[in-house]
């Protein structure tokens, strides 16, 4: 009852602990407490705990559910990471950051709901969650890194939160079922391979204050109707790369003009050009 501290990999590697409570005396976990516990199914965290250390449950195969004490502000890098079985978490208001890799692989992972008071959440928390399939981001969070949700193929639904002004690199690269995203007009960039092989999105809108859509961002998106863009000045495409793979009916949208001025802009536009022949303008 009296235990306060327990220093890292204390419980290394221990394959047949099935079962973790800790104390609410605890108030500090050295990192990879539980690293490699293949048989752990159960882990009750104590609720004096501020911060949940990195690599707690690292590769803890059998773990199928996890509370994240009220109190607790960080969930540490890796903590997480590769927790197959992981199908259900639950987060405290109090919670303001997301480690990297944090969730990685949670393949079991459907549905997560994330606290407002969320500020950050670092590269690739949720990257390979398979099963995930809807995700709301609050709108505190103000910093996103990339790789967010790479290859999360089965993930329907994504909100862009009013937090950021940037979309991340490779935010939802290879998420195969997203069939449509809203892109807000608080959002000015839009970073490399954002939307790679989003295989069903139909349709996406560029508002007039985006400047900057990176490389292969669209790349690869097959099912493509229509591009619109509002900007009159063409955004920067930094490489021709960005629409890679356009269908062939796919229509780039542009601000109708007098004498086709902004048309003419966009199909001469550095790497907008190899995109001319699909660009057209938009009924008034």
């Amino acid at each position: 009852r009296d235990l306060e501290t327990i220093g890292s990999d204390v419980f290394y590697e221990c394959r047949a602990l099935v079962a973790m409570i800790f104390p609410d005396s605890l108030t500090s976990i050295g990192t990879g407490m539980l690293y490699y516990c293949y048989g752990l199914s159960q882990v009750v965290f104590s609720d004096s705990l501020t911060t949940i250390p990195e690599r707690v449950c690292y590769y803890c195969y059998t773990l199928d559910a996890v509370t994240i004490p009220d109190g607790v502000t960080n969930v540490g890098h890796y903590a997480f990471y590769y927790c197959y079985a992981l199908s259900e978490v639950s987060f405290p208001d109090s919670l303001q950051s997301i480690g990297e890799y944090a969730f990685c692989y949670c393949t079991a992972l459907r549905e997560v709901r994330l606290p407002e008071g969320l500020t950050t959440l670092y590269r690739c928390v949720f990257q390979e969650c398979f099963s995930l399939e809807s995700m709301h981001l609050p709108d505190s969070l103000t910093t996103i890194y990339e790789n967010t949700f790479y290859n999360c193929r089965n993930l329907k639904y994504v909100n862009i939160p009013r937090g950021i002004t940037s979309i991340p690199n490779s935010f939802c690269n290879r998420c195969y079922a997203l069939e449509k995203i809203e892109i807000p007009d608080y959002i000015t960039h839009i970073g490399d391979d954002a939307f790679y092989e989003c295989y069903r999105l139909t349709e996406v809108k560029f508002h007039a204050d985006i400047t900057t859509i990176r490389s292969g961002s669209f790349r690869y998106c097959r099912a493509m109707r229509n591009y619109y863009c509002y900007r009159t000045e063409p955004p920067n495409l930094t490489s021709s790369n960005v629409f890679n793979d356009i269908p062939g009916t796919c229509v780039i949208w542009v601000p109708k003009s007098t004498d086709r001025t902004v048309l003419t802009a966009y199909k001469t536009a550095s790497n907008w050009s190899n995109y001319a022949n699909y660009m057209a303008e938009m009924e008034e």
